[in-house]
């Protein structure tokens, strides 16, 4: 359990908006705060030299940010760590990566597992979505609800 707040800037923002006592639901924190993530994300990790963002023109749309990865490397393996979780016992899955994978599957991210995969590993999904639960009960759904919604918004989460 944690019970510092986190060093990360945003990260200690966020925690600082949850109640002492455990919350009834996670959507109502997960979903007003989520379309503010990316631009303190985005500036850590340029900050970091993780990712270049060169501004650019897009033919009369206006400008655009053409995010690009300064370790492919990395990625990868994070990509790698994700995929080889729905290989492995889910209590040896290490917490970081048990949370990659609900993210990867709960918002669709096709980058790491494709649609057939995703259907070839149900079960070993819905056991490391079982003990994620147990981790933080109802944070899985609230961000599948919130990714839901921005989708159906156009990803504008109502702005």
């Amino acid at each position: 359990m944690v019970t510092e707040p986190p060093a990360d800037p945003f990260l200690r923002e966020v925690w600082s908006d949850l109640p002492v006592k455990k919350p009834k639901g996670w959507l109502q924190f997960v979903y007003p705060t989520a379309h503010m993530a990316e631009a303190p994300v985005t500036e850590q990790l340029a900050g970091s030299g993780a990712i270049r963002r060169p501004e650019g023109r897009h033919r009369g749309l206006g400008s655009y940010h053409r995010t690009t990865v300064t370790d492919p490397d990395q990625v990868l393996a994070l990509q790698e760590a994700v995929r080889n979780a729905v290989r492995a016992d889910p209590a040896a899955v290490p917490e970081d990566v048990l949370a990659l994978v609900v993210l990867a599957v709960e918002c669709e991210v096709t980058t790491v597992f494709s649609h057939k995969e995703l259907r070839e590993h149900k079960q070993a999904l819905k056991a490391l979505a079982a003990r994620f639960d147990k981790l933080v009960p109802g944070l899985r759904r609230a961000l599948r609800d919130a990714f839901l919604v921005s989708r159906g918004a156009g990803a504008g989460y109502g702005v």
